[in-house]
Parts: structure tokens; sequence; C-alpha cells
């Protein structure tokens, strides 16, 4: 997918934590506290730890946790911060959270572009066809305001999920 280099950027740092805690092997209890500090960070009345947060969790999240985080990263969709709710798409995508697949259409409409981006990349990576209306609106918006690089994101969410565009899937058991 065409990203602008502010979204390729926030992405490399994500994957970089997410590649950081599975290349370590973190054993069950490491993953558990970084999780646990992650959400407390999220919750904080401190904005600034709040990035800190949904990165650990984004960083040690694996398909075990993902009953129990789902709520905490939907919550972090919603946060004042663009790259808190950037993260915390890529957190739904990695978890496979077809669960939240209206709160990440509702991020489609953000105004941080790169947001809207993270949010149909994560949509069309998830792979699920309830996702297409909403894409489908948001991508006739686009057209209509002439937002040609945002409307080429949401296209291309439509062709992943519809096969159109090759892309691996998430999935967890």
């Amino acid at each position: 997918m065409k990203r602008c280099w502010a979204t390729t950027a926030m992405v490399g740092m994500a994957v970089l934590l997410a590649g950081f805690a599975s290349a370590q092997g973190y054993d069950k209890k490491t993953i558990e506290k970084m999780l646990t500090d992650g959400a407390k960070k999220l919750n904080s009345p401190n904005a600034a730890e709040h990035e800190q947060g949904i990165g650990f969790i984004l960083g040690y999240i694996t398909c075990a946790y993902r009953t129990q985080y789902i709520p905490v990263a939907v919550k972090a969709l919603k946060d004042p911060n663009p790259t808190v709710r950037s993260y915390a798409a890529q957190t739904l995508e990695k978890i496979a959270a077809k669960e939240a697949i209206p709160d990440l259409i509702a991020l489609l409409d953000d105004a941080v572009n790169d947001v809207s981006d993270r949010a149909a990349y994560a949509l069309g990576t998830i792979g699920d066809t309830s996702a297409v209306p909403g894409i489908t609106r948001a991508l006739e918006s686009a057209k209509a305001q002439k937002k040609t690089s945002r409307a080429a994101m949401f296209q291309e969410s439509l062709d992943e999920i519809s096969g159109k565009s090759p892309t691996e899937h998430t999935h967890c058991p």
C-alpha cells in the first residue's frame, strides 16, 4: 500500500518494537508484565505515557492475549494522540480483531491521514468482508473530496479484502 513517509516511519518503529519482543523470545511472565504495564500507562492521567503504553501492547501482544486486550486497544483508538490511535489500529490488526472492525471503520474519517491510512491498512490485512461497506463509504467520500491518496488507500484495502491485491491476512486461532 502507498503510505506517506510519516506513516512508514511510524509503522517501522512499531514493527521494530514487535520484532524485538518476539525475537527475544520473552517468557509468559515478561509478556504479561509488559502488557499490564502498557495498559496502566494507557490509563494514566499523564497523556505522555499513552504512547509508550500502546507501544508496549503492540510490541508484546500475541493471540493468546487478544480477548483481554482488544478493549484496551479499542479505547486507545479514541486517544487524542494520533500516534496512539495508529499503534492501536496496528495492534488490532496484529491480533486479527474482527470484533473491532466498526471501531476501525470509524477511524477512516480521522483528520490525520496517517491514522486513517493505518486503519485502512488494518482493515485490509484483517481481511473480513464485513468492513467492505464502511471502506466503500470512505472511498466514495474521499473521491468526492478529491483526496486521491486517501481514496487509493481505501481502494487498496478493498482490493486486499476481495483478493485482487495479494496480502497475508492476519489470523488468530
